[in-house]
C-alpha cells in the first residue's frame, strides 16, 4: 500500500450517484446508526458541473446536518470528498480517483482555486471549507449525539495524540479507535476488522490524496462504516505536528504558499505543477466557452 502523505454559465445539476452494490460477505454485526435530532430539516443539496468534476453546493451547517443524516441510513458506506486545485489534478489523470469523486456523497470546495473558480465558470458556492476547519463542529456534533470516530492515517502516534486533541475539546466526544496509515497489504483486513469491531459512526481516513480515497474506494464492500471521510492532513494539523496557515493567508488563497514554505521539499512539485495546470485548466475551459466549444477538459 502506497504511503501516507501528510459550458454554459447557468448552473446544471448533475444526478446524485447511485449506491453501490452491497458487500457479497456480511459482518454479523451491522453498522453503527445515529437518529438524527427531531425536528431538523435537513436541506436538499444542490450538485453543480466543475469542468468535469462534481461539485456540491454547501455551507458549513449543510455538512454537519448531512453527515447526521448519512449516519442514519443503514447499507453501504457514505463518502465526503474534498475538492481543490491538487485534486481537480488528479482527477484528470488518475481514473480510479475520479469514480470515487463521482460515487461520492458530497463533494466540498477545500481551497479558494475552486471558490475562484466557480465563480469565474458561473457555477458559483459560497464558500470554501475545510476539514481542519469542519471538524471542529462536526466534532461537536458527534459529541452532542453520541456518535463515536476512528482516525486512521498519519505516522504512528499522530492520529492518537489527533484524537486526544479533540476530545480535549469536546470532552464527551467518542474515539472508538486509532491506527496509523503506514500498513501494508497483508495487514489491510486485520485493520479493517478492527474498524468494523469498533462500529465508528464516522471514519476519518487522512493518508492523503489520491490514496486515501483509493483506500476507501477499495473497501467499500468490506467496511461497516456509516460515513467516511478522507481527510488529508488533518491529524498533522490537530496534533501540532504541522502548523496551519494564518486565516488571513487561509482566506485569500494563500495556504499553499505557507505550506510550500513549512514542507518545500515534500510539497515544491504539487505546487509548482499542479497550481499552474489548474489555472491552465480553468483558463482553457473559459476560452472554450467563450468560443462556443462546449466539452469539458
Amino acid at each position: 500500500m502506497e504511503q501516507p502523505a501528510n459550458d454554459s454559465a447557468s448552473t446544471t445539476e448533475l444526478p446524485k450517484p447511485p449506491a453501490p452494490a452491497a458487500a457479497a460477505v456480511d459482518a454479523p454485526e451491522g453498522p453503527a446508526t445515529h437518529t438524527p435530532p427531531s425536528g431538523v430539516a435537513v436541506r436538499p443539496v444542490k450538485r453543480v458541473d466543475f469542468m468535469g468534476v462534481p461539485l456540491d453546493v454547501l455551507e458549513t451547517e449543510d455538512v454537519v446536518e448531512k453527515i447526521g443524516e448519512l449516519c442514519a441510513q443503514n447499507g453501504r458506506v457514505h463518502t465526503l470528498i474534498y475538492l481543490n486545485a491538487h485534486t481537480y489534478c488528479q482527477n484528470l489523470s488518475d481514473a480510479k480517483y475520479h469514480q470515487v469523486v463521482r460515487n461520492a456523497d458530497l463533494v466540498y470546495p477545500d481551497g479558494m482555486s475552486i471558490v475562484w473558480g466557480a465563480r469565474l465558470i458561473g457555477r458559483p458556492v459560497p464558500v470554501k471549507l475545510t476539514l481542519s476547519d469542519l471538524i471542529h463542529p462536526i466534532a461537536e456534533y458527534a459529541a452532542q449525539n453520541g456518535m463515536g470516530l476512528y482516525l486512521l492515517g498519519g505516522k504512528p502516534g499522530v492520529a492518537a495524540r489527533a484524537a486526544d486533541a479533540l476530545v480535549q475539546r469536546n470532552p464527551t466526544l467518542r474515539i472508538v479507535g486509532t491506527h496509523h496509515g503506514f500498513f501494508g497489504s497483508e495487514e489491510n483486513a486485520t485493520i479493517v476488522e478492527s474498524i468494523n469491531r469498533a462500529k465508528p459512526h464516522i471514519l476519518l481516513v487522512g493518508m492523503g490524496a489520491p490514496y486515501q480515497e483509493k483506500w476507501v474506494g477499495d473497501n467499500l464492500g468490506a467496511l461497516k462504516v456509516p460515513v467516511c471521510i478522507p481527510c488529508g492532513g488533518l491529524f498533522n494539523f490537530l496534533s501540532g505536528a504541522t502548523p496551519r496557515a494564518p486565516h488571513w493567508m487561509s482566506d485569500n488563497g494563500l495556504e499553499w504558499f505557507f505550506r510550500l514554505c513549512v514542507e518545500p521539499r515534500r510539497l515544491w512539485k504539487r505546487y509548482s505543477y499542479e497550481n499552474l495546470r489548474f489555472a491552465w485548466s480553468l483558463g482553457r475551459y473559459l476560452l472554450r466557452r467563450s468560443n462556443g466549444v462546449r466539452r469539458e477538459p
